[in-house]
């Protein structure tokens, strides 16, 4: 790794996020998407700034000193990777159908009292419903407008996306602690059918050999 190549890399993400920030609609069209538009530009903004620190150290540095930037400049990459595949393009690729999904989350989240905020949605996945923490974008088949079917899978996902990197939020306390509850008491049930069935298999042991 030369340091005029690593020069180059990092300019070109540079361009790279501000042609992506370039991407995400204003106004938005939708007001479920703004917390996601919101999301982007800011973690977009922390890694062009990022970057622009490292050029700076990268300047007086001479060639066999670039290793550890360019370790740095591998995280601000990946992150900015994670923004282009599962953030704009939610924002970006916009239609009736997706528009209809979006409000449908905002108004299950606003029923059942969710105490985050909705993720967004987009209509491009190739391997069913999923969410993505980071974004918090719930990506599901293109087709999914149309049936309704399966909507439980709505409510599966966002559960994940409550739970997804909110290790520490008070509001999760009373749901931890049932999880935890509910873990131990299948647990002990299935420690309870092991042990009989250790128990009858002695006996049934004994029995032969006595027999």
């Amino acid at each position: 790794m030369t340091k005029k190549y690593l020069e180059s890399h990092i300019e070109e993400q540079i361009e790279r996020s501000l042609y992506l920030k370039s991407l995400i609609p204003r106004p938005i069209d939708y007001p479920e998407l703004v917390g996601l538009a919101d999301r982007c530009s800011r973690i977009l903004d922390e890694n062009i700034g990022y970057l622009r620190y490292l050029l700076k150290e990268l300047e007086p540095r001479n060639e066999e000193d670039v290793r550890d930037l360019y370790r740095s400049f591998r995280v601000a990459y990946r992150n900015i990777e994670t923004i282009e595949y599962f953030g704009i393009p939610a924002l970006h690729f916009q239609s009736a159908d997706v528009k209809f999904l979006n409000k449908l989350v905002f108004r299950i989240q606003n029923e059942i009292n969710l105490p985050f905020v909705a993720p967004s949605v987009a209509c491009f996945s190739n391997r069913y419903y999923w969410i993505h923490g980071i974004t918090n974008v719930m990506f599901m088949p293109i087709g999914e407008a149309s049936s309704l079917l399966h909507l439980p899978d709505i409510y599966h996902e966002l559960g994940h996306s409550t739970l997804f990197n909110k290790e520490n939020d008070k509001r999760l306390v009373e749901i931890k602690n049932t999880y935890k509850e509910v873990i131990q008491r299948i647990t002990h049930y299935f420690e309870n059918i092991y042990h009989k069935k250790q128990s009858i298999q002695r006996s049934n042991s004994t029995n032969y050999t006595l027999f």
